[in-house]
């Protein structure tokens, strides 16, 4: 069974209502979509559910705090799990396609969609990542 609560956007920070899902009304195609996003997140987790909570997240309200003042409307390092935004950068743009993601931040083909705006980054904490950056 899938929780609506990864899949709920802001109607502050995204202008329009929550997107509310339940199972009994979704589409195959939707549901095939969410296994394979939910795999690859296992598989990256080492198999390990729980593996998915050691990071220091931001809040909500520090994502619309940043709407609000800075004009912040993307996040550069997400999943469909975590994004706050509709549109978001993530690892595995084939299976989180389908939730909003236009793919890695380090993609050549966004460089010029990445070269203005304002942005949230919050990396995984890998130092070389990091300074790639």
């Amino acid at each position: 069974q899938l929780h609506a609560a990864p899949f709920e956007r802001s109607a502050s920070a995204e202008g329009g209502g929550p997107l509310r899902v339940s199972t009994d009304s979704l589409p195959a195609h939707f549901l095939r979509c969410a296994f394979c996003m939910l795999a690859r997140v296992m598989a990256l987790q080492g198999g390990e559910e729980r593996a998915g909570g050691m990071q220091a997240a931001c809040g909500y309200g520090v994502f619309d705090v940043l709407h609000r003042e800075l004009g912040v409307s993307m996040e550069l390092f997400a999943s469909p799990l975590n994004a706050r935004f509709s549109r978001f950068c993530s690892a595995a743009l084939d299976v989180d396609a389908p939730f909003g993601s236009i793919g890695s931040f380090f993609s050549p083909r966004l460089t010029q969609r990445l070269s203005q705006g304002s942005f949230e980054a919050n990396p995984p904490y890998d130092p070389p990542l990091v300074s790639a950056m």
